[in-house]
């Protein structure tokens, strides 16, 4: 079968060709390429590699060596297992693959795979809640959670052969801040109404937020009568 490329899929390619320049030529393709399963990275989640859908549930995590560390490089979008045979993106998942973050677990610190600079990775479910996470183990718990439980319903769907499975979500339960909440542009109008934020200042992020918003501000002005 002949994989023909659409111009979205060429834009995503050459986007994917200017990853690859990072160091030691690290991109999602190498990235998706690391030791995925790795003890490891069960250890650092907290995780029993013996639980049936523990594979699943760390898909989005990869073990590297970084500048001679070991650490935990993280995949969002995680690319879907459940997608069409002799598909472009069953051929190359990691060409769904837009950020890299790197986790070490000892420090539970995290950056971007990139120059650092500082932002928001990762995306809010649709609702009116949304989570803000600034513990980096806290969120990848909560992802892998999601992704396992979700799994269970599936297999369960996919057990009764009358019933269509459900089609894979994107399972990230929030967004990841990485760096100063002040130094971040928040998109305020594209954020859900309540937010829970979980390992970083309320406080300071929702000032912050009503920053990035520019909201108008009205003062009184006083003149002298004529």
């Amino acid at each position: 079968m002949t994989l023909r490329m659409t111009p979205e899929q060429i834009e995503e390619a050459n986007l994917a060709a200017q990853w690859r320049r990072l160091v030691l030529y690290a991109g999602p393709e190498v990235e998706w390429a690391a030791a995925d399963h790795h003890a490891a990275i069960f250890r650092a989640l907290q995780i029993d590699p013996r639980d049936p859908v523990s594979l699943y549930a760390t898909l989005m995590c990869r073990l590297m060596r970084i500048d001679g560390k070991p650490v935990i490089v993280v995949a969002y979008p995680c690319p879907r297992t459940f997608v069409e045979t002799e598909t472009f993106e069953e051929s190359f998942p990691w060409m769904v693959i837009k950020d890299l973050i790197i986790w070490d677990p000892t420090s539970n610190q995290a950056r971007p795979f990139e120059t650092f600079n500082p932002g928001l990775k990762g995306a809010f479910p649709e609702g009116d809640v949304g989570k803000v996470y600034g513990d980096p183990k806290a969120w990848l718990q909560d992802w892998a959670r999601s992704r396992a439980q979700w799994l269970i319903h599936r297999n369960a769907i996919a057990a009764q052969q009358w019933t269509k499975p459900p089609e894979e979500p994107d399972h990230c339960p929030g967004v990841l801040m990485l760096g100063d909440p002040d130094k971040i542009h928040w998109p305020a109008f594209e954020m859900p109404r309540n937010i829970e934020v979980i390992g970083a200042p309320a406080a300071q992020i929702n000032k912050a937020i009503m920053r990035s918003a520019q909201l108008p501000r009205v003062r009184q002005t006083h003149r002298a009568a004529a």
